[in-house]
């Protein structure tokens, strides 16, 4: 590489790896939680240490489960039980498993390029990752599957006994987390096979992947039936909309950086299906691993592709180290790897500090927001109890932001109460919704006390639409009619409408 090349591209990727970690410690450091996934998510790692069922019953009244499993709740609930539970409680596993994820995927670079293109092509990973919303940050199951995917690039390269072992490990832990997470495991598992095909290992590391992977419902609080049935009903169902052209587009973008390398040899076909052929027991993995995740992707979005992101980063490695070795490269112009170098990391560096600007920009207005709500939510939970404090969350235009404050009342002693955002799934999935008259006995019978429900300022309560087509209100019109029929508008706060019971 030519020396002046050396310097830009270690400071295109120190600024890109910066720029991405202001941008988690800022979203660390606010009051609230983005995402109505990821605030059930917190909410059910704390009912984990408080002893309640990870899994509701889908027959319950109010069900609150997702189809996750249960190492990312137990984890984020360890930091909660540690330093208490809030939100930057939440928000920590997923910051510091972030970072794991980054030292791991450039451990495993590390064994196929020099460290200045191990670290190049952790920032290009880690760039990739910021379009998905990012999940990255989140506390959600993406961000513990990019941690396990990546830890487990790294055991494949190990080649004494030890790895197909701790590759058994990492693939248990990501089942646990999403039953199908195994996907993006087959590359790493063709690479770790290449290092080691005695056969003892390899069943010493499926008895790992197993026990790791239902080491958990050994818990009194995870049930394995209740979410095998959460997982049976959210299987049900199959639809194709937009979102699917945006995974073929994905897959596209992701497979062909993966095979990046091979255009570096100026179409020197000979050369170039040589080292196809090579390596076709690692590319073919990973071009089923597209396909067997084509379902979720489609289902639900590209987001699911996401864990695929370092395992195509580590074929693009594993590419360049097989093809750097050979003559005909050096027949290559300087100035194309030059000027290839250089635009990864203008692009890289250019993409992750506007990306840092814009969720900078979005963050400072949500904080205030969210800082001026939890104070009136302490002073509505002064003033009122005891009662049995509950949210209702109001429109679209302020679903998202009017969610969280649900994990505020989960924090301070409160029930679940009516999940809008697990109502939603249940519903699409065939489900009846919540009877609120049943409800309200469950609630009487536990609580025996007045319930109070908050709604956010000049909205309308259980309104908001679905997010599924044909984006028809969760709560039916029944639903509504028997809230105004027990509750009433008693009264406002700076933030907040109050609904109390009405007086018999």
């Amino acid at each position: 590489m030519t020396p002046f090349v050396k310097p830009i591209v270690l400071a295109g990727s120190a600024l890109t790896l910066l720029a991405t970690f202001q941008m988690a410690v800022s979203y660390l450091s606010t009051n609230f939680i983005s995402n109505s996934y990821a605030t059930l998510f917190a909410m059910t790692s704390w009912l984990f240490h408080l002893g309640q069922p990870v899994y509701s019953s889908i027959q319950t009244q109010a069900p609150y489960s997702m189809p996750y499993g249960p190492y990312g709740y137990m984890i984020v609930s360890c930091f909660q039980q540690a330093l208490g539970p809030s939100v930057f409680s939440s928000k920590l596993a997923p910051f510091l498993v972030t970072f794991g994820s980054l030292i791991f995927l450039y451990l495993a670079l590390r064994t196929r390029l020099g460290w200045l293109g191990a670290l190049a092509l952790t920032a290009l990973a880690n760039t990739l990752t910021l379009p998905f919303e990012p999940l990255q940050y989140w506390p959600r199951p993406d961000t513990f599957l990019l941690f396990a995917i990546s830890g487990g690039l790294w055991a494949s390269t190990r080649r004494e006994v030890w790895g197909p072992i701790m590759l058994g490990f990492f693939i248990g832990f990501a089942v646990d987390l999403k039953v199908h997470a195994f996907v993006p495991f087959l590359l790493p598992i063709a690479v770790a096979w290449r290092n080691n095909k005695y056969f003892g290992p390899w069943a010493l590391a499926g008895l790992v992947a197993v026990v790791t992977a239902f080491l958990p419902f050994a818990w009194p609080n995870i049930s394995i039936l209740d979410y095998l049935r959460i997982l049976k009903m959210d299987s049900n169902t199959m639809f194709l909309d937009a979102s699917a052209i945006h995974y073929v587009e994905w897959c596209s973008i992701l497979f062909l950086i993966g095979l990046s390398p091979l255009f570096a040899n100026k179409w020197q076909a000979g050369e170039t299906t040589a080292s196809l052929w090579r390596n076709s027991d690692l590319w073919g993995p990973l071009l089923l691993s597209f396909l067997l995740e084509s379902y979720p992707a489609c289902q639900i979005g590209p987001n699911h592709l996401m864990p695929l992101i370092p395992v195509v980063i580590f074929l693009a490695a594993h590419f360049f180290a097989d093809i750097s070795r050979k003559p005909f490269l050096q027949r290559t112009p300087n100035w194309v790897g030059l000027s290839m170098v250089i635009s990864v990391v203008l692009f890289t560096g250019l993409y992750a500090l506007f990306s840092d600007v814009v969720e900078l920009r979005d963050l400072g207005p949500k904080d205030i927001l969210a800082k001026e709500r939890i104070k009136d939510i302490e002073q509505i939970y002064n003033k009122r109890m005891p009662c049995v404090l509950l949210n209702a969350s109001g429109s679209v235009g302020t679903y998202q932001d009017d969610y969280f404050y649900r994990v505020i009342l989960l924090f301070n002693g409160m029930p679940v109460g009516i999940d809008p955002t697990a109502s939603m799934d249940y519903k699409y999935f065939g489900k009846r919704e919540p009877d609120l008259p049943s409800f309200i006995a469950e609630l009487k019978s536990r609580y025996n006390e007045r319930i109070v429900w908050i709604c956010a300022k000049d909205t309308v309560p259980f309104s908001h639409p679905s997010y599924f087509a044909p984006y028809s209100p969760v709560f039916s019109d029944k639903f509504i009619d028997d809230f105004h029929h027990y509750f009433e508008l008693s009264g406002h706060t700076a933030c907040f409408d109050l609904y109390e019971e009405k007086s018999n």
